[in-house]
């Protein structure tokens, strides 16, 4: 079975700093440099973390140090891959594109409800189950995983799994221990603070890389910076001196990184901001939640959902929604972004293909008009899509040459596929996530890119309101706790 796996000529790749030169297998599709190397940093190793940026090809080297271990223990050994639920069909396509056939007809991905998943899971016709993150939150599927007796776990995106006490969290460490390989995989380990690292790197290793326990884990490489001011009643934790070198070695020795700028050759990122004015009706709700929201800051002690939903109001009003209080529905008062965008639109559309992000269900339709009024082809790719049609979505915007826009939600349409086919991207909407911002960015600047001249993204920010603080706090990493401390410094001034 080895020779079926690995089959074909062998390459020799000379690794010159090392200056060694090891063997590795033919490639379906052959690594960039950066690739290779973390494939062979891996190959001998048990765990690994794979810290590469979005668009610098971590599957592709996560399924070759996959194909390497298949062969030292000559079997396809039992293999679970955790991932974002819209990046399941992708990983499968390549597997089987990466992989071969012998490797690609063991893999089942796991859908529909637990019961059916686990039915699936038990089948002794695979060996390689590709399933969402949410699956853990099912106690019977972790069961199940420990009955079919996983040897290697592979969770991509793993800098979503960083609350040290959520279950899914716990279930993941339970069957980590119990498996002889472990592989993370994040562009973005570290969100929001460095503590985001524990729970990734405890599920890659039981003692070797930290403290098993959370709390021991902060006591030692943290501080609490508010331990001696009886006036604040929340902890902050900030690294203790020394602590982000230390973190640093821990990961640089079970893991490599890459960079988008150091690794690929990709055309320049051009990246424009266009401020919109708001409309009467917009000025005069959004000063009156503006003035509520202020007060509101003001006199909160520390960052609170209620504060977090009061941020989320202004934002839907500069998006030209109005949030009603007898119900949950918005009513649409306009926002000059639409005419702007159909300006765009009428003329990007007949050289380039266009990715339209929104955060706001209520904006798809209204986005969708536009395309159906100026007869430009477009097709969506939001939490309204059913999942049946996601990747006839995906495939149609990028194969078809009619099809000119894609209506997308960064949540439902920001991970883990390609959407190389675009030169352009427009932020319509977004909200205050990091990470959304950051994947749906990768999701047409990336390795195949380069069939372009330029990449262009063009976010669209409504003048005098809180998206121009966010987006400030995205372009420089900015987290919620310091937006919310910039909202109340300018209340105090």
């Amino acid at each position: 079975m080895a020779c079926a796996l690995l089959s074909g000529n062998l390459i020799n790749w000379r690794l010159a700093k090392r200056k060694t030169v090891f063997r590795v297998m033919e490639f379906k599709i052959k690594p960039w440099d950066h690739q290779l190397k973390a494939i062979e940093s891996a190959r001998n190793r048990n765990s690994y973390f794979l810290r590469f940026e979005p668009g610098c090809g971590k599957t592709l080297t996560l399924i070759n140090i996959l194909r390497i271990v298949y062969k030292k223990n000559r079997q396809i050994i039992p293999t679970l891959i955790l991932s974002p639920l819209p990046t399941l069909e992708n990983w499968r396509r390549e597997i089987t594109a990466n992989a071969g056939l012998t490797v690609s007809k063991n893999v089942s991905v796991l859908t529909g409800t637990s019961k059916s998943k686990i039915k699936q899971l038990l089948s002794p016709d695979f060996n390689i189950f590709i399933t969402n993150h949410e699956s853990l939150d099912s106690s019977d599927f972790c069961d199940a995983v420990k009955k079919r007796k996983i040897k290697i776990l592979v969770i991509d995106e793993s800098q979503r799994f960083k609350a040290p006490d959520s279950k899914r969290v716990k279930k993941a460490i339970e069957i980590a221990d119990k498996c002889e390989y472990r592989y993370c995989l994040s562009g973005t380990p570290v969100l929001n603070s460095l503590l985001d690292l524990w729970a990734q790197l405890r599920i890659l290793s039981k003692d070797q890389l930290v403290p098993q326990n959370y709390y021991n884990f902060r006591g030692r490489f943290f501080y609490n910076e508010n331990a001696d001011k009886q006036w604040l009643s929340w902890p902050s934790w900030k690294p203790a001196l020394g602590a982000e070198s230390d973190l640093a070695e821990i990961l640089n020795n079970c893991s490599s990184a890459a960079k988008k700028s150091e690794c690929l050759d990709l055309p320049p990122f051009i990246q424009k901001t266009i401020y919109v004015e708001m409309s009467s009706a917009q000025k005069k709700h959004y000063k009156e939640l503006e003035k509520d929201f202020l007060t509101y800051v003001n006199l909160e002690a520390c960052v609170t959902t209620n504060a977090i939903t009061k941020m989320l109001r202004l934002l839907q009003v500069s998006n030209g929604l109005l949030p009603l209080t007898t119900s949950n529905e918005l009513m649409h008062i306009g926002s000059g972004k639409l005419e702007i965008l159909r300006d765009m639109l009428k003329d990007i559309t007949p050289y380039h293909k266009v990715i339209v992000w929104t955060h706001w269900a209520d904006t798809y339709d209204e986005i969708a008009r536009v395309c159906e009024e100026e007869n430009i082809g477009f097709t969506m790719l939001t939490g309204k899509t059913k999942k049946a049609d996601k990747q006839q979505s995906i495939d149609g915007f990028e194969q078809d040459p009619s099809v000119r826009v894609l209506i997308g939600n960064q949540g439902a349409g920001g991970v883990g596929i390609n959407l190389q086919a675009a030169s352009y991207s427009i932020n319509y909407s977004k909200d205050f996530s990091l990470e959304k911002f950051l994947q749906a960015q990768a999701r047409n600047y990336r390795g195949g890119s380069e069939i372009h001249e330029k990449i262009y993204q063009v976010d669209l920010v409504t003048k005098d309101s809180i998206e121009e603080q966010i987006e400030l706090a995205l372009t420089h990493k900015i987290s919620i706790g310091e937006l919310l401390d910039q909202f109340r410094m300018r209340k105090a001034a």
